[in-house]
């Protein structure tokens, strides 16, 4: 029987083969690869603990529950080359122990939000997430704290009590960024909603003061005087919410 010929591989889907020979390379060349390696986008979750000693008493520390950028750890030359670009930077610094962050790519993930422990890095956050519950904390206090967040340009807030109670949040706060994501999440699926998502699936209430609050204007369209521009927060990859 003739053998089964396989059929051609398109452009996209062939598969890549291993170069082995890239230590033999001038280290002009190796350095111009390693130089257009781009920084892989993190989510950095970090969670700050206070360990009792017999030395020193009580000592803070930050733990990083993320895995370090890949280029790191590849060899000692794109280790080096990466520090010596300050691709990542050491930062969370507690005692010996660090993070590496790319402020422009890296999403600092914390819970609870408390900023307390991390006042000389709030200036230098770009992209920010974080769970809590839309209770009388969060909505007096929690939500002005995010103000401190100078340089933020985007932010994720896992709803631990579903999207549905965060609608009043999305109507009336002022966030330090347009882009805002309000994320469910449950064990079978994450699922993440612009504000113009979430007024879409919760109608305005029939109360004035609601019905023509600043973001229900602006995001809304069912609104009388609603833009018709949506800015720039509805960009791609956010998941359609369900029907």
């Amino acid at each position: 029987m003739p053998k089964k010929r396989k059929p051609p591989v398109s452009g996209n889907a062939k598969k890549l083969r291993p170069f082995h020979q890239f230590s033999r390379l001038p280290p002009e060349l190796r350095k111009r690869v390693w130089e257009l390696v781009d920084p892989e986008p993190r989510v950095v979750e970090l969670r700050r603990h206070r360990v009792q000693t017999k030395n020193r008493g009580t000592v803070e520390q930050i733990r990083c529950l993320s895995r370090a950028p890949t280029i790191l750890h590849v060899c000692r030359e794109s280790r080096r080359l990466a520090i010596q670009e300050k691709l990542y930077q050491r930062n969370f610094v507690r005692g010996q122990n660090y993070t590496w962050i790319n402020y422009e790519t890296d999403m600092i993930s914390i819970t609870p939000l408390d900023f307390s422990w991390f006042e000389t890095e709030k200036p230098l956050i770009q992209r920010f997430r974080f769970e809590s519950e839309n209770d009388e904390s969060f909505f007096y206090f929690g939500s002005k704290r995010l103000r401190a967040l100078t340089s933020l340009k985007e932010l994720h807030i896992i709803c631990q009590d579903g999207v549905g109670s965060w609608v009043n949040v999305a109507e009336e706060f002022h966030f330090p960024t347009e882009k805002v994501l309000f994320i469910h999440q449950d064990p079978k699926s994450t699922r993440m909603y612009s504000r113009k998502q979430l007024f879409e699936m919760n109608p305005a209430r029939p109360y004035s003061e609601y019905s023509n609050s600043y973001y229900r204007q602006m995001y809304d369209k069912r609104i009388k005087g609603a833009e018709e521009d949506m800015p720039e927060e509805e960009y791609s990859g956010i998941s359609e919410p369900e029907s």
